[in-house]
């Protein structure tokens, strides 16, 4: 069995064979397609992610910047964050800390080409599922992609029940968000 390898010079993925299909991840409360973000300033990291994810059956959204990712980003959607860690402007750590502050947080998988042990450890405790060092395999970033998977479903279903607590305020807003969810149910 021969090991595909993302990195730095490969821009061109070949087809994953037996590769599990995502298609039928997708938010029941929204109608939306699990979707990998992937914010990376080398172009043909972009695309060979990009390309892999969707092999995959994932939806995939590239963003060359922090700050473009800020710009169009789509809280609303689910999925999850795959990072390039060093990054002129706005580096990933600073793309993550931003992403908390504003509550716009999403699972969170970072690349990077340099094996500093202390940051990745302290990326992972501010919430990363992952620090992946460069080159990374088709199934390393795969297995990281089905943990964000399924980190987003726990924290989808937590919002359902603390929707569905009968603590909730009297808000007219969050009767009308808690009647749409049970009748979706």
């Amino acid at each position: 069995m021969s090991t595909n390898v993302i990195g730095l010079s490969s821009p061109i993925i070949t087809p994953i064979h037996n590769a599990r299909r995502a298609t039928h991840l997708v938010d029941k409360t929204t109608d939306r397609k699990f979707t990998v973000f992937i914010v990376d300033d080398d172009l043909g990291v972009l695309r060979a992610l990009a390309r892999l994810v969707r092999v995959a059956g994932y939806a995939a959204r590239t963003f060359s910047s922090a700050i473009e990712y800020l710009e169009k980003q789509e809280a609303d959607i689910p999925g999850c964050l795959v990072l390039d860690f060093l990054m002129p402007d706005l580096d990933g750590r600073q793309l993550q800390a931003a992403l908390f502050r504003e509550n716009a947080s999403r699972p969170i998988i970072f690349m990077s080409g340099t094996n500093d042990v202390p940051t990745a450890v302290a990326t992972k405790k501010a919430g990363a599922i992952d620090f992946l060092i460069k080159p990374i395999t088709h199934e390393v970033l795969l297995r990281a992609i089905t943990a964000a998977v399924e980190q987003e479903a726990k924290s989808c279903q937590q919002r359902i029940n603390w929707t569905a607590s009968p603590l909730l305020p009297t808000q007219s807003g969050s009767k009308i968000a808690l009647a749409m969810l049970r009748e979706r149910k």
